[in-house]
């Protein structure tokens, strides 16, 4: 066992069942919006957010008195610590602000999805019915016609400028007199109330909503801040926060000091120029687009001297991008970071010591390992067997710092009968307790009686230089899941023949194309606000299109 491991882990018992030990760590006890108010009021003259396209920014003292100008506002037209606010944006200036202002009044933030289709989001605006929606000028009236759809009571507030709609930089924004002195944010009585709610990324099913306690982002926020560094640290992320990651990153930001870097558009031309032109010292890629960044090509002009992590999250990439973006960026750290929205974002952790980083250059694919507090085991979800090492299995997570539940769900079908979470993906654990992620359970294929990964034909199609991405579904038959392959090309100068002939060369005879080749446009392939492809939106396209 490594050194690393067994510096955490207790001793094994012999029921494959890995261990560690308890996570002792000292939170605010005044709630998540103390700890903001708190960051802010000490990082104040630090450049906060920026946005990439076209360079605006403001410091973290612009980012608090607008946020407390919002609070005060929202306060004084009626919102309570009971009530559910749902913004509905895109990256700029005025997120942050949006998300601490809510939090500062108590009430739960709910941010809607603004790239999803109608139907996703009219399912996440009946889920959490809540009080205002804060929309921008492309998804307004969408937005207004799902709340009168519903019957609901919801207040449309409009970030631009309206007759039609309240404006939110003119009634929301309003200063007060002597605002930051007389100003006191949210003040919790109890860690364990939901702090705030995070949607499913609902990639193969309905959206559900993740009520997440302070308690559990406190101490998550926590254990990361344990990486302090007085260095200047810009981050660049492109995802929305709709997403726990971009919910994380921005509270970190501010409490730490750091500046975020704001885009909503991955272009892997752009990626490279923002790397260079703001310093950026972490960057956080969904895995599609830290392939296509891989495979893009490199500036000549292009040097990026600040960078010192690059990481995926999502889902899994293929080693040899893996190893790839090693060659391109022999000083920066690549890693894959797995979490949990129903963890509060625990889940594996990378580890940064010599020692770590030698084992993500001999395991490239490696997802992590495991982290101080939580308990691990893979089971057969058929027989709920627990599996030991190299085998793989649904990966189950237990520990103190898990959600409240799903917004309006009494029912812990997420908990197996020990109080395991079941975070749905297939993995599995070497003799040194490196874990690496294989897929989704709900994504898994089944042929005859064998069980087949989407990831692992999907990673034979990315080799072929035409092919820019690459979905793998089933088309239903008498003999299971026939795979089929979704292509978006970079070029004219690949076949449907030339991807069946590639994979059935690569791969066994079961997990041949045999569903079909389908060519499709960029545009038809669409993605989660955390980057990953909506796979049942795609399966419906192409099963009504092509398979009726």
């Amino acid at each position: 066992m490594s050194r690393y491991s067994s510096s955490i882990e207790l001793p094994d018992e012999g029921d494959n069942i890995i261990r560690t030990k308890n996570l002792d760590v000292e939170i605010n006890p005044n709630g998540l919006a103390h700890e903001i108010y708190l960051g802010l009021k000490k990082n104040k003259d630090v450049i906060g957010q920026i946005e990439a396209d076209s360079g605006k920014s403001e410091t973290y003292w612009k980012v608090l008195e607008r946020s407390i100008r919002l609070a005060i506002n929202l306060k004084k037209r009626g919102v309570t610590p009971n009530d559910i606010i749902a913004p509905c944006t895109t990256n700029h200036l005025n997120n942050s602000v949006l998300l601490f202002g809510i939090l500062f009044t108590g009430a739960k933030p709910a941010w809607l999805d603004a790239f999803a289709p109608y139907d996703q989001i009219l399912k996440q605006v009946q889920l959490v019915e809540p009080k205002f929606i804060f929309a921008e000028p492309q998804n307004v009236d969408v937005l207004e016609e799902i709340v009168t759809k519903l019957n609901l009571k919801t207040t449309i507030v409009l970030l631009g400028n309206s007759e039609k709609f309240i404006s939110f930089e003119k009634k929301f924004l309003v200063p007060h007199p002597n605002e930051e002195l007389n100003f006191t944010p949210y003040l919790t009585n109890d860690l364990f109330e939901t702090a705030f709610i995070i949607f499913s990324s609902g990639t193969t099913g309905a959206p559900k909503g993740i009520c997440l306690n302070h308690f559990g982002f406190l101490t998550y926020l926590n254990i990361t801040q344990s990486n302090k560094t007085t260095e200047n640290i810009t981050t660049l992320s492109y995802v929305l926060l709709v997403a726990f990651s971009g919910v994380f990153l921005t509270c970190l930001s501010a409490i730490l000091g750091r500046t975020m870097l704001l885009s909503s558009h991955f272009d892997s031309k752009n990626t490279w120029i923002y790397l260079q032109k703001y310093n950026v010292t972490y960057c956080f890629l969904a895995p599609y687009n830290f392939i296509s960044f891989i495979k893009s090509q490199k500036p000549n002009d292009v040097e990026l001297k600040h960078l010192k992590v690059l990481a995926y999250a999502g889902g899994a990439v293929p080693p040899e991008y893996i190893l790839k973006a090693r060659q391109l960026f022999p000083n920066v750290f690549i890693v894959s970071a797995y979490t949990q929205s129903e963890l509060c974002g625990f889940g594996l952790v990378p580890e940064t010591s010599m020692e770590g980083i030698k084992t993500y250059l001999s395991k490239p694919a490696m997802a992590g390992k495991p982290v101080k507090g939580l308990t691990y085991k893979i089971v057969n979800p058929e027989t709920e067997e627990i599996l030991g090492p190299n085998q793989k299995g649904e990966l189950r997570i237990k520990c103190n710092v898990m959600m409240n539940g799903y917004h309006k769900e009494l029912n812990k079908n997420y908990l197996d009968a020990d109080g395991f979470l079941k975070t749905g993906d297939v993995m599995y654990y070497d003799d040194d307790h490196c874990f690496f992620f294989i897929e989704r359970v709900s994504e898994l294929l089944w042929y005859q009686i064998y069980p087949i990964s989407p990831s692992e034909i999907e990673s034979v199609l990315l080799q072929h230089p035409s092919v820019k991405i690459a979905v793998v579904i089933g088309i239903p038959s008498e003999d299971g899941d026939l795979p089929a392959a979704i292509v978006v090309k970079n070029n004219d100068n690949v076949t449907e023949e030339d991807l069946k002939v590639l994979v059935a060369q690569k791969l066994e005879d079961r997990k041949k194309l045999r569903g079909g080749v389908f060519f499709v446009e960029d545009n038809q392939i669409s993605f989660t606000a955390s980057g990953k492809i909506k796979r049942k939106v795609l399966k419906d396209m192409i099963l009504a299109k092509f398979c009726n």
